[in-house]
């Protein structure tokens, strides 16, 4: 019978096993709760966050559970539940299989259904380091794929999360009015990506060269000017890291300098661990480095916040350089310091393949056919984008294909019926190209915007302008409900984006909409490529 963690400092239930047993086999009855479900009173709502075995020396057992199964003892009922599975580096196979209990008698014998993924582990994404030709392919598992091709990503980029969220995480404020959404409706799906990027720890040493900090030592990089140089003082000299967390240590790696064949690594040297940066304790001692790099493994993976690596002896006198130091967990994997970005640029573009599944039409009360866009965030403009990509249409639902340069919150919408392109209205740009480089040719170009005669009632028409990149991120709006009393009106464009920033050389998208004053519904509407040169 296991108690509960209320009366524990950490809310854990702790079950101590006397004696401590051993086996393979694993179950866990539960018999009471303290929460009731809202649906049903009489139900407890019992959840659990995780399983640790500790073995008899209290140290958390890396025993891998190959299976895990829940049994629903009332068939009628449908419950939802989640597992937290442990994958190992590389590629896994996983297997879902569901299974009914069927008496002797019963003529129905296939009562079982599974299902097989594949699930390929990346410790750190690296898309350069396997295959330079080969991207790298993330995905939520179920609606959404990121195809991040060589070289795209940044070089201290080690991590993404794909977050599926809920249509009312987003506040409505951000997009009601928003001339390209459908008024009153709500996000269709919506999601949110954290880049986890490589930083650098903090370190101090007992001396260094002056203006060449320790901490460089520490920021995954394996060369110049990331070398951290001892100062020729005596022996020995100690260097401290602060890993930020509590961690298992498994190894340490040791990367010496080298030029002219020669190692200026440590010849000799202690590691030291600590929980509080008080106390250390001596872990291991290496009596001989190698020329090159050193791995030192961590016998009994202490755990340790601070690590201290004392060096009694060089290989040059009194002369020792580092180029890096990394550190690894109990599992393999690499200890690094990590900052989230919840807005993530690319070198170059990637591929977010998107499926709207017929059920998240059908959830949030939306037709099957209905004009759907796909929205990026932009925190500084404070306003969701259009990409100006369409969907396919599919037995499963909606597809969407979209190249860009830059991860923010996606969010899907119903779009506001788009009139065709008018003879109504004309526009013509009077350079296009133009070069605003200051050379006065050019430098400036102006659009002309005609509404031709309109025999309807009604206030005087009203034109909105607004550039967008290749992408469909706006670049700037020339006017924003400007009225044309006299059917014509001329608008200039110096190449100043938005944000007062000389805009990139390329092609631009400008959109030319017309509607009545104090009306959203448009009468019109134009667009075509403008052109920037330099």
């Amino acid at each position: 019978f296991a108690p509960t963690g209320v009366n524990s400092a950490d809310g854990r239930a702790r079950i101590p096993l006397q004696p401590s047993v051993s086996g393979r086999f694993l179950r866990l009855k539960w018999d009471a709760g303290w929460q009731a479900r809202q649906d049903d009173r009489t139900q407890p709502d019992i959840r659990l966050r995780g399983i640790e075995l500790r073995s008899d020396a209290n140290q958390p057992l890396s025993a891998r559970i190959a299976r895990v199964g829940v049994f629903f003892p009332n068939a009628r009922a449908v419950e939802p539940f989640r597992f937290s599975i442990v994958l190992r580096q590389g590629a896994n196979t996983v297997r879902v299989q569901a299974e009914q209990p069927t008496r002797i008698d019963d003529p129905v014998d296939q009562r079982t259904d599974a299902v097989d993924f594949t699930v390929t582990l990346l410790s750190e994404l690296e898309p350069d380091a396997a295959d330079g030709a080969t991207p790298v392919q993330l995905s939520d598992g179920a609606r959404l794929l990121v195809t991040i091709p060589p070289n795209a990503a940044d070089e201290t980029m080690r991590g993404l999360r794909i977050l599926r969220g809920e249509s009312d995480e987003i506040n409505p404020a951000t997009y009601r009015g928003h001339r390209l959404i459908r008024p009153e409706s709500n996000p269709v799906l919506t999601y949110r990506f954290e880049g986890q990027f490589q930083t650098t720890f903090s370190a101090e040493a007992s001396a260094s060269v002056p203006g060449q900090p320790p901490s460089l030592a520490v920021d995954g990089r394996f060369d110049f000017p990331s070398t951290w140089i001892s100062s020729l003082v005596p022996l020995p000299v100690r260097w401290r890291v602060d890993l930020e967390r509590e961690v298992a240590l498994g190894e340490i790696v040791v990367h010496p300098f080298r030029a002219d064949g020669l190692s200026y690594g440590p010849q000799q040297a202690t590691v030291l661990v600590s929980r509080d940066n008080e106390t250390f304790d001596a872990v291991v001692d290496v009596e001989g480095f190698s020329d090159g790099t050193t791995t030192i493994p961590i016998e009994g993976a202490p755990t340790a916040r601070w690590v201290e690596l004392e060096m009694t002896e060089s290989k040059r006198p009194n002369d020792i350089r580092i180029n890096e130091i990394e550190f690894f967990d109990a599992a393999g994997s690499r200890i690094l310091a990590e900052t989230t970005r919840l807005n993530i640029a690319f070198r170059s573009p990637i591929r977010l393949t998107l499926l709207v599944l017929n059920d998240d039409l059908a959830r949030m009360g939306v037709a099957s056919d209905t004009d759907l866009g796909v929205f990026f965030w932009n925190a500084q403009a404070r306003e969701w984008q259009w990409t100006q990509s369409r969907g396919e249409r599919t037995d499963d639902g909606i597809l969407f294909r979209l190249d860009v340069n830059l991860l923010s919150p996606l969010a899907v919408f119903e779009m506001t019926p788009q009139p065709e392109p008018s003879e109504r209205l004309f526009a013509r740009w009077s350079f296009n190209p133009f070069s605003p480089n200051g050379d006065g040719i050019a430098d400036t170009t102006r659009l002309m915007i005609q509404v031709r005669d309109d025999d309807e009632a009604g206030d005087l028409p009203e034109v909105t302008v607004e550039l967008y990149d290749y992408r469909g991120m706006l670049v700037r709006t020339l006017a924003d409900n400007a009225p044309i009393p006299s059917k014509t009106l001329t608008i200039e464009w110096d190449g100043v984006d938005r944000n007062g920033h000389h805009a990139p050389v390329g092609p631009y998208i400008y959109q030319v909409t017309l509607h009545r004053s104090g009306e959203q519904r448009r009468i019109a509407a134009y667009n075509g490529l403008i052109v920037l040169a330099r």
